[in-house]
C-alpha cells in the first residue's frame, strides 16, 4: 500500500473514502474553507492547510514548492489530484513534478481541451463519425446566428462550453422560450454565451466509466441510471454489459492517448435505440464510490498507475444496485402499492450501507465542529 498525498480542491470525501478502503495511507492537503468535511474526515491521517491555490491556471507558482515539501515531509510516495481543476493542474506542472514524485497519471492539457470543451467534443465527433446529438454553437442572438437551429428538434438543451456538474444548463421547449430567457430590457445577455445548443431526446442514461494510460485501458465499466418517477422517485445505479457502450468509450480514450480518470456520459436513444455520446468528463466523477459495488475502485487503479505496472481490472457487472436512497423506496412501495419500488432494495449490498452510515456520522460531526469554532 502507498502514502498518498490527495489534493482535494472542494471536498473530495468519496476520493479519500476510496483511497482509504483500498488501505493506502492519506493525508489531505488545500484550502480549509473549502474543505470542511475532509479535514476532518477519520479516512485521513491528516489534513494540511495549503497556502497554494489549486486551481488551474495555478495563481501562485510556489504550488510545486509546496508539493514537494508535502512530499519530503510526510513521506509520500504518490500524489493524488482529485478535482477537474486539480488534474489540470498537474498536468500543467507534469515536468517538474515527475523529476521528484509519482503522480497518478493525467492527460495532456491539449487532449482535456479537445475532450473537456463541449463545442470542441461536438467537432471531434463530427471528424470521427461518432454519434453524437445535433447541436449548434450560439454565440449571439442574431438572425444569422439562430438560423442554424432551424435544423435542430426541440426540446433543446443550452448548455456553456466549458460548464460542469449541470453549471448552466437550460432546457427549451421552443426557439422563442431560448431567445426570452437570453434577453434582457438592454438586448441580448452576453454574458450567456457562448451557449452549445443541443437536441434533447428521451432514452436511457448510460456512462463509461474508465482509468487509462495513454490510451491503455486499466480498468473500466458500463453503468446505467434509471429513475423511478412516481412520488417519492429515487434513481438506481447498476452496472451492465453493452458492448456498443463499451467500444464507444475505449474508441474515444484509444484514439485521443487518454491517461487518467473518465466518465463518458452517453445516452440510448428511446425512438431508435443508437447510442449517442453527450460529453466526455476527463476528471473523477460524482458517483466514484458507487463503482464498488462492481469490486472496482477506480482511486486505487489511480494509486497502482502511479506506483509502477498495474493489470487491468474488470467490470462485473453483477446484480448489485445502489439505489439514491434507502428511505424513498420503502415509502414509494407504501404510497403507491408498488412491490416494485423496493427491487433495489434486495439488490443493495453492505458497501453503500456502510458508506451512508459512516458519511451521515461524519456530516454531523463536521457540523458540530463547525459550531464549536474548531478546525
Amino acid at each position: 500500500m502507498a502514502r498518498v498525498l490527495l489534493l482535494s480542491d472542494v471536498n473530495a470525501k468519496n476520493i479519500l473514502y476510496c483511497a482509504r478502503a483500498a488501505g493506502h495511507e492519506v493525508v489531505v492537503a488545500g484550502a480549509p474553507d473549502r474543505n470542511r468535511v475532509v479535514r476532518v474526515h477519520p479516512s485521513a491521517e491528516r489534513f494540511v492547510p495549503l497556502r497554494s491555490d489549486l486551481s488551474f491556471p495555478s495563481a501562485n507558482d510556489d504550488v510545486v514548492g509546496e508539493i514537494f515539501d508535502l512530499v519530503s515531509d510526510h513521506k509520500i510516495d504518490v500524489v493524488l489530484p482529485s478535482s477537474f481543476e486539480c488534474i489540470r493542474l498537474m498536468s500543467q506542472h507534469r515536468a517538474a513534478l515527475d523529476q521528484r514524485v509519482r503522480v497518478m497519471p493525467t492527460p495532456r492539457l491539449e487532449t482535456v481541451e479537445t475532450l473537456d470543451d463541449k463545442a470542441n467534443f461536438h467537432q471531434y465527433c463530427l471528424a470521427n463519425g461518432i454519434a453524437h446529438p445535433h447541436s449548434h454553437l450560439l454565440t449571439g442572438l442574431s438572425q444569422a446566428e439562430l438560423e442554424p437551429l432551424g435544423s435542430i428538434q426541440f426540446p433543446v438543451i443550452a448548455k456553456p462550453p466549458s460548464g460542469a456538474g449541470g453549471e448552466g444548463l437550460e432546457i427549451f421547449d421552443d426557439l422563442p422560450s431560448l431567445v426570452n430567457h437570453y434577453t434582457t430590457p438592454e438586448g441580448p445577455d452576453s454574458e450567456a454565451f457562448p451557449l452549445l445548443v443541443q437536441e434533447c431526446f428521451k432514452g436511457e442514461d448510460i456512462d463509461f466509466n474508465a482509468f487509462a494510460r495513454e490510451g491503455q485501458i486499466l480498468a473500466s465499466s458500463v453503468m446505467r441510471t434509471t429513475f423511478y418517477e412516481r412520488t417519492p422517485g429515487f434513481n438506481v445505479t447498476d452496472f451492465v454489459r453493452n458492448e456498443e457502450v463499451r467500444e464507444l468509450g475505449e474508441r474515444i480514450l484509444e484514439g485521443s492517448g487518454f491517461s487518467g480518470p473518465v466518465n463518458i456520459d452517453m445516452r440510448i436513444r428511446a425512438d431508435d435505440g443508437t447510442v449517442q455520446l453527450i460529453e466526455v468528463n476527463p476528471r473523477f466523477w460524482d458517483r466514484i464510490v458507487h463503482s464498488l459495488i462492481d469490486e472496482i475502485n477506480f482511486v486505487d487503479v489511480g494509486i497502482q498507475a502511479a506506483a509502477g505496472p498495474s493489470k487491468g481490472v474488470v467490470s462485473r457487472a453483477g446484480p448489485n444496485q445502489w439505489p439514491s436512497s434507502l428511505v424513498r423506496p420503502v415509502l414509494a412501495a407504501m404510497r403507491n402499492l408498488d412491490p416494485s419500488a423496493l427491487s433495489s432494495l434486495a439488490r443493495t449490498t453492505w458497501i453503500q450501507v456502510r458508506y451512508l452510515t459512516f458519511t451521515k456520522f461524519l456530516l454531523a460531526y463536521a457540523k458540530v465542529r463547525e459550531r464549536l469554532g474548531r478546525d
